[in-house]
């Protein structure tokens, strides 16, 4: 949930940013085959469900007081703040913080089953991620397991059990953006992305064709499971019809940079500051859960003065 002046002065910036960029094509050909036809889950959750996960502790918060993220997905998902969980959950790859979760009471998702499976997630690639959370499905969403990945954190929404894939995709996101892109930049919606794709016959599967970054989060999604479960140049029918795809993502999450790939004795090497803690509302502030913590009001007013000193002063 973005705060309304916010959402203004990006309203703004978009305009003048589209008025001076050039349109281009921002997904892959319509024309493209697609190696899996009935959605890469159906192809590779079998073999990433198998995978062991980190192990882990977990610590829930008091109740009263929220990461505002999870405030601000709670309202934006139409779910009770009050009945939102929070989770300290530390793997034992990283002993540099928790990574926070949070779910809905009515999320079917439960937490252990929220942090197992992320947790089959190479420690190398999980820590490119900030907060995971799990959601009831919304009632127009077609797929029972829905998710997304947005400024490094994951929702999972619906019915996601034992879709590993889910995960493994959604953290390819992140790694879009900052480890294998630069700053927040997708490397996706470069040209070299593009001309491997023009070079093939065929893309992972439908989805693949929504966008540049939805498609090498499938093919990121593929080399994982080349990584850790088989050989992907061994399944039927043959990837060859993807080959410029694999080759280079296989290169930039397995080869070069083990991001994809679980190795023994690895460990994190970063993690992404906290962000804001905020009180649930007037029932907590009324029950005394929220000594010293800021409403988002406060916090929603302070982000305020900052954005306009820097916009305006």
């Amino acid at each position: 949930m973005i705060p309304k002046y916010l959402s203004a002065l990006l309203a703004l910036t978009a305009s003048a940013l589209a008025q001076s960029t050039t349109s281009t094509t921002s997904a892959p050909p319509s024309t493209k085959t697609e190696w899996a036809p009935n959605g890469l889950g159906a192809v590779l959750d079998s073999g990433l469900n198998g995978l062991p996960h980190s192990p882990y502790t977990k610590d829930k918060w008091t109740w009263g007081t929220l990461p505002k993220f999870c405030f601000d997905k709670a309202k934006a998902r139409g779910c009770d703040v009050y009945k939102v969980e929070a989770y300290n959950i530390t793997y034992s790859d990283c002993n540099l913080g928790p990574t926070v979760m949070c779910r809905c009471e009515d999320a079917p998702v439960g937490i252990d089953d929220l942090a197992t499976d992320f947790g089959k997630v190479p420690v190398k690639g999980r820590q490119w991620v900030r907060y995971v959370s799990a959601w009831a499905p919304s009632g127009d969403q077609i797929d029972p397991c829905a998710a997304d990945g947005s400024d490094n954190n994951i929702g999972i929404y619906g019915f996601c059990n034992n879709k590993a894939s889910v995960y493994f995709h959604e953290v390819g996101h992140s790694l879009d953006s900052w480890a294998v892109g630069n700053s927040g930049s997708a490397w996706s919606l470069g040209q070299d992305w593009r001309d491997r794709i023009n070079l093939d016959s065929c893309v992972a599967d439908g989805y693949a064709k929504s966008s540049y970054p939805e498609s090498w989060a499938q093919a990121v999604t593929m080399a994982a499971y080349h990584a850790n479960v088989q050989n992907i140049w061994t399944l039927q029918p043959t990837v060859s019809c993807m080959a410029n795809q694999m080759n280079k993502a296989i290169d930039q999450v397995v080869n070069s940079n083990p991001l994809m790939k679980r190795v023994q004795g690895q460990t994190c090497n970063r993690i992404w500051p906290a962000e804001a803690t905020v009180c649930m509302g007037p029932e907590a502030e009324a029950a005394g859960a929220c000594a010293g913590i800021s409403g988002v009001q406060a916090i929603e007013k302070a982000e305020k003065r900052t954005v306009e000193k820097r916009f305006f002063a």
